[in-house]
């Protein structure tokens, strides 16, 4: 599957959920190491987004981009 073809909505909210999962462990981090600059506020937020449909907040362009890597790919 090319990039430019649609993917599954399952596909779509799976590989979404990976990208913010991974934003949020490395949020996590930042907060648990003391970092100054990380917020409780910009971790719930990335949960938030975790949890709700990706079609709710992206383009039908965004979400074709997802096709491009693996879900393993997007959580890093």
């Amino acid at each position: 599957m090319n990039e430019e073809e649609d993917i599954g909505r399952t596909e779509q909210y799976i590989k979404h959920a990976a990208l913010n999962l991974g934003m949020a462990a490395r949020q996590g981090k930042r907060l648990i190491s003391g970092d100054e600059d990380a917020k409780l506020e910009e971790l719930a937020k990335v949960l938030y987004y975790t949890l709700v449909p990706p079609r709710t907040h992206h383009t039908e362009d965004e979400l074709r981009g997802l096709a491009k890597n693996t879900v393993w790919k997007w959580f890093e």
